[in-house]
């Protein structure tokens, strides 16, 4: 019926507390290779955003996401943002349009979107 919820699991309920997400590496949007492990080797706290340009929610967050980053960044406190935009030029122009301070990592392929539990955007880690 219509009136019904659906009963699915969620896929957050794949998210185990403590679990810690695999290592990786990605381009960010100037082509320099950023690594997980060493960013996190240098701060206290590491917020992972999967997003895209052509997500609406992801775009209304992102000047939320940069304010909290320029409050925080001075305390050990970084936000990686990896695009899982299909169209480079599409990221690239948003980026122009709404600029962020945080890194923006490129996951060209999606090949860290595929090993994801998760397949909905925005998504925080």
């Amino acid at each position: 019926m219509k009136t019904q919820l659906r009963r699915e699991k969620s896929p957050v309920a794949a998210l185990k507390i403590h679990e810690p997400l695999s290592d990786f590496e990605l381009p960010d949007v100037s082509g320099k290779m950023v690594k997980l492990s060493e960013v996190i080797r240098n701060k206290k706290i590491v917020m992972i955003n999967f997003w895209a340009s052509w997500c609406g929610p992801c775009r209304v967050e992102m000047p939320s996401f940069e304010k909290l980053y320029n409050e925080q960044k001075n305390n050990g406190f970084v936000i990686l943002a990896i695009a899982e935009d299909k169209d480079r030029a599409k990221l690239d122009e948003y980026l122009k349009q709404k600029p962020v301070s945080f890194p923006v990592l490129v996951d060209k392929d999606n090949s860290l979107l595929k090993n994801s539990r998760l397949r909905v955007f925005p998504r925080l880690y």
